[in-house]
């Protein structure tokens, strides 16, 4: 792989149910929102020197990145999983089978410590991961995120309801609709 120096980047995370889109120009990251296709990029390529792309989704969709990339002649780079990064050392039985966005959350995750840690994730999935004080990353859980879990919690019975909210609270729910917005 070829080494850019550059101050200008986008960053691109394609995880299972939505593409999120950030760019730096050095000192500050900005969030720049979702996209759907890789043409969406293209208003925010001006001036940018490379793209490093983080992706757990489709590879259809990747093609077409790496189309759009050299196409324009820009540097497209893959965030990859390793058996060790930094002070990390992945003990994943195989580091190649294991989703990119939960390493970078470890990776990210252990420049705030030297102890240690655990990372919670919450997306299309949960996630949480296990590191200990040496900085070996144990493994981790997956479970369904909050969307998946209200359709499998909804879709077979007509008692149950619930409603996604962001203003729910962590106390306890008092009825079946405070205890499934709670959890």
């Amino acid at each position: 792989m070829s080494e850019v120096h550059s101050n200008k980047w986008l960053y691109i995370d394609v995880g299972n149910s939505r593409t999120k889109v950030a760019a730096s120009d050095g000192t500050v990251v900005r969030v720049l929102g979702c996209i759907d296709t890789p043409e969406e990029l293209i208003p925010w390529l001006e001036g940018i020197e490379a793209v490093l792309v983080a992706s757990v989704g489709h590879d259809d969709w990747l093609s077409g990145l790496q189309r759009l990339m050299e196409r324009l002649v820009i540097p497209l780079f893959h965030a990859e999983v390793q058996e060790s990064f930094g002070s990390i050392k992945n003990y994943y039985d195989n580091p190649g089978q294991m989703g990119v966005d939960r390493w970078l959350a470890v990776i990210g995750a252990a420049q705030l410590t030297d102890t240690a840690f655990v990372v919670l994730d919450f997306g299309t999935a949960i996630n949480v991961e296990f590191v200990d004080s040496q900085h070996h990353y144990l493994g981790g859980w997956i479970t369904p995120g909050i969307s998946l879990m209200y359709k499998a919690l909804f879709g077979g019975t007509s008692k149950v309801r619930g409603n996604i909210s962001e203003q729910a609270g962590l106390a306890p729910g008092t009825t079946t609709q405070k205890a499934v917005d709670a959890g």
